[in-house]
């Protein structure tokens, strides 16, 4: 009886234990999917606020534009008064290029033949093209650098193409 009672005790025991290494396993899988979670939302944050740098810079560079848009018309509105001021001191008429007398009768024109067809051309995406590189051993700044993109985007779209293929 008293045999039987340990082997009883030491069986449970050991599931206890193996409960508590399970439980200890799902703690650290929850704990891992948190940090990435964490990393994620870093990357987006970052992400996002790389985007709104460019898009005050955008904008800022609009508002100059307007600007000097705005004072290029002044400056022609200003030489359109003066060149109408000039012409109506000087009246004339132009007369057409064209006339009934010197218009002619048929026109020589050949519409255009198209040519031989080419083969369609296929542009890679953003995410083709940032993993092709990466694959190939470029570091993510290099690829920044190469497509004229933001480190944080070309780190984003690596990070979630490796954790959707894992």
């Amino acid at each position: 009886m008293l045999l039987l009672s340990l082997i009883l005790h030491g069986v449970t025991f050991i599931f206890l234990f193996l409960l508590y290494q399970k439980l200890q396993e799902n703690k650290e899988r929850e704990n891992v999917i948190e940090q990435k979670e964490k990393e994620i939302d870093e990357l987006f944050h970052n992400y996002l606020v790389e985007i709104k740098e460019e898009n005050q810079k955008f904008t800022e560079q609009i508002n100059k534009m307007k600007k000097q848009q705005d004072k290029q018309r002044t400056q022609q509105q200003q030489s359109k008064e003066s060149v109408i001021e000039k012409e109506d001191s000087t009246e004339f008429e132009e007369e057409p290029f064209f006339t009934k007398e010197n218009f002619p009768d048929e026109l020589d024109y050949e519409p255009l033949i198209p040519q031989e067809e080419h083969e369609p051309v296929y542009e890679l995406t953003m995410e083709s093209r940032v993993m092709h590189l990466y694959d190939q051993g470029y570091s993510a700044d290099q690829i920044a650098k190469q497509l004229n993109v933001g480190v944080t985007e070309i780190e984003l779209m690596i990070k979630i193409h490796t954790q959707l293929s894992n």
